[in-house]
C-alpha cells in the first residue's frame, strides 16, 4: 500500500475547486524581473494549496514559487508551484499547470498535476507508477525519429539564446523531428508522459518547475540524463529526456 495516500488524496479533491475558485481573478501581470511575471491568480493560488496543506497535515513544510522559494528541502516538505506556464496564463493561452510534488525520507514521494485545459490531473507515486485521472500512463514506445516530436524549453538565459539547447535544435532538425515550444515545463511533462512527446529537455534549477514533473515522467518510464548523460538529479544545471532507450539511441547515434 502507498504510504502517502492520504496526502495525496488531499491534492486530488481539492485542488480543481481552489483553480476554479481563483481563475477569474485578475490576470494583471506583475514583473518579477525582466524574465519572469506573476498574476493575482499565482498568488492566491499558492496561498489557498498552503492552507489546505496546513490544515491537515499543521507541521509540514513547504517550498514553493512565489513566497517560499528561499526554503531547501527537508523531510515533509511540499514543493508548490501554484501556476506553471505563467506568461501562457496570462496571455490565455491554455498550456499551463498546477503542480505539486511531495519530498520526504531524502525522495520525492509523490506528485499532482493538474491541467485545466483538459480538466484532468496526472499524478505519479514513487515506486507505483503514473496515471492521468487514476488511469496508468506510459512514455512513447515508439523506435523510429522522423515526425516524432521534440519539445524544448529553456531557450533563453538572460536576454540571449541558451547555447546548450543549439546542438539539441541543429540533431533534432538532422532526425527530421518535429519541435515544439509549450511554454510550460509542466506541460512538457505530461505530454512526454503520457506520450504525445519522444524527448524534451530542460535547464532550470527551480525545484518548483521541476519536482512535480520529473517524478511523473520517471514513473511512467522516462530515461531522465544530466548534461554529461549521467542519471539526473535535483539541482543538476540541465536534464535532457528519452521516452525509452531506442529513442536515445537513435538521437545520440
Amino acid at each position: 500500500m502507498f504510504k502517502y495516500e492520504k496526502e495525496l488524496e488531499l491534492l486530488k479533491n481539492n485542488i480543481p475547486a481552489l483553480y476554479k475558485k481563483n481563475v477569474d481573478s485578475k490576470r494583471i501581470k506583475q514583473y518579477k524581473d525582466l524574465d519572469s511575471i506573476v498574476t493575482a491568480v499565482d498568488i492566491n493560488m499558492e496561498k489557498d494549496i498552503i492552507h489546505l496543506i496546513h490544515s491537515t497535515f499543521k507541521m509540514d513544510y513547504i517550498l514553493s514559487e512565489e513566497g517560499h522559494s528561499k526554503n531547501t528541502l527537508k523531510d515533509r516538505t511540499w514543493i508548490i508551484d501554484p501556476i506553471d506556464g505563467t506568461t501562457n496564463f496570462a496571455n490565455e493561452i491554455a498550456d499551463f499547470v498546477v503542480q505539486v510534488a511531495f519530498y520526504d525520507l531524502n525522495e520525492l514521494q509523490f506528485s499532482y498535476l493538474y491541467f485545466p485545459k483538459e480538466n484532468k490531473a496526472y499524478y505519479a507515486k514513487k515506486d507505483f507508477g503514473a496515471y492521468v485521472d487514476d488511469k496508468k500512463i506510459h512514455t512513447s514506445d515508439a523506435s523510429f525519429l522522423p515526425s516524432e516530436m521534440i519539445s524544448l524549453t529553456s531557450l533563453q538565459e538572460s536576454g540571449k539564446l541558451n547555447p546548450n539547447i543549439i546542438p539539441i535544435i541543429e540533431r533534432a532538425i538532422d532526425k527530421r523531428m518535429k519541435l515544439r515550444i509549450f511554454g510550460s515545463i509542466g506541460v512538457e511533462f505530461i505530454y512526454l508522459a503520457s506520450g504525445k512527446t519522444v524527448m524534451m529537455n530542460s535547464y532550470t534549477k527551480n525545484i518548483w518547475d521541476i519536482a512535480p514533473g520529473l517524478l511523473l515522467i520517471k514513473e511512467a518510464g522516462a530515461l531522465v540524463l544530466n548534461l554529461e548523460g549521467k542519471p539526473y538529479n535535483l539541482y543538476d544545471c540541465g536534464m535532457v529526456v528519452y521516452a525509452n532507450e531506442a529513442i536515445y539511441r537513435l538521437f545520440n547515434e
